[in-house]
C-alpha cells in the first residue's frame, strides 16, 4: 500500500504541473552511454538488443516531437554486482522539463520531495569542492590535471590511489571515500560541481564545471540532474570518450546512441532529472517506522 501512495503521489504531482506521463521501449538499441555503466544484453535469434539502464535516449526523442514537458515511472536494469544498495533491476522516475535551467530544477525536484515525503527531512546543498576542503584540505579546482591533483593527494594522504589512476578515477575515489561519507544520513544533501569530463550528457558551465547535481540520502545516492547537453558535435566527442575509456578496461563500446544524435538537433533547452524510486521509498519509510 506504501508503495502505491508513493507511485500515486507522484503522479499527482507531475500531472498537476502539466507533465504527459509517456512510456518508452525496454529493448532498445542503445542501453547506456556512459562508460562506467554496463547493460543487460538480450539475445534475440541472430541479433541482440539491450535493456535500458535509463530511459533518457528513448525520452529525449519524445520531447524532441512533442516539446512538452515530460515523466516516466519504469523499470531499468543495469549489469551491477548484487549488493543492498545496487540492484540489477529498479525503478526510476526520470522526466524532462523545456526552458527549466539548473536553479529551476533544484526547485521543482524539492517541491516534488515535499510533496512526497512526510516529514520532509532537513534539505541541504553544497559543492564537492567545499566538501573536499572541508575533509581532506584539498581544493579540485586547483588540482585539474593528473600530477596536480596525484600530488594534493599524496601531500594529504587523503587515500590511496595507484600509480594507473587517471585524473578521474583519482576524482571518483575521493569522491566515495572522502565526500559522500560526509553526510549527514538524515539530511538530502544536493551536491553540485561535478566536472565535465565525469558529467557525459550534462551542459557545461564556468571553468569546467557541469550544469548538475546529485542528491543524497540515508548514505545513499537518490537523484542526478542536470540541464541536458544539446550540442551534436560534441555528444559525438564525448561518445568517443567514453568508448575509449570502455576500450582501455577491456570493454565493448557501448552502440552508438544512433537515436538520440537524430533528436538532439531538435531538443529544446531543458533540465532533467532521474530518481531511484525504491531508494527514495526506503528513504521515506525508514524515517517513519
Amino acid at each position: 500500500m506504501a508503495w502505491a501512495e508513493l507511485l500515486k503521489k507522484t503522479r499527482a504531482f507531475f500531472d498537476s504541473r502539466g507533465f504527459v506521463e509517456v512510456w518508452t521501449e525496454q529493448l532498445v538499441e542503445a542501453g547506456a552511454f556512459e562508460a562506467v555503466i554496463d547493460p543487460l544484453v538480450v539475445r534475440l535469434g541472430n541479433t541482440s538488443r539491450q535493456l535500458h539502464t535509463s530511459a533518457e535516449i528513448e525520452m529525449k526523442q519524445i520531447l524532441a516531437e512533442t516539446q512538452k514537458p515530460i515523466y516516466q515511472v519504469c523499470k531499468v536494469f543495469r549489469d551491477d554486482p548484487a549488493t543492498e544498495i545496487h540492484w540489477r533491476e529498479f525503478t526510476m522516475l526520470e522526466l524532462y522539463q523545456p526552458g527549466l535551467d539548473l536553479n529551476g530544477l533544484k526547485q521543482l525536484t524539492k517541491s516534488y520531495l515535499k510533496h512526497v515525503a512526510t516529514p520532509l527531512p532537513l534539505i541541504e546543498e553544497t559543492t564537492i569542492r567545499d566538501s573536499l576542503l572541508g575533509s581532506t584540505g584539498i581544493d579540485i579546482e586547483k588540482a585539474q590535471s593528473k600530477d596536480e591533483l596525484r600530488k594534493s593527494i599524496v601531500d594529504t594522504r587523503a587515500i590511496e590511489i595507484s600509480l594507473g589512476d587517471s585524473w578521474e578515477d583519482m576524482f571518483f575515489k575521493l569522491l566515495i571515500e572522502k565526500v559522500e561519507p560526509s553526510f549527514s544520513h538524515e539530511t538530502l544533501t544536493f551536491l553540485s560541481g561535478y566536472p565535465t569530463s565525469v558529467s557525459p550528457l550534462s551542459e557545461e558551465g564556468p571553468s569546467g564545471i557541469a550544469e548538475r547535481f546529485e542528491i543524497y540520502w540515508k548514505g545513499m545516492e537518490i537523484g542526478n540532474g542536470c540541464v541536458e547537453l544539446r550540442d551534436l558535435k560534441e555528444l559525438k566527442r564525448r561518445y568517443q570518450s567514453q568508448s575509449d575509456q570502455r576500450s582501455k578496461e577491456g570493454k565493448l563500446p557501448h552502440p552508438m546512441p544512433n537515436r538520440l544524435y537524430e533528436a538532439l538537433p531538435r531538443l529544446p533547452k531543458c533540465s532533467g532529472i532521474a530518481i531511484g524510486m525504491d531508494r527514495l521509498f526506503d528513504g521515506i519509510y525508514s524515517s517513519v517506522r
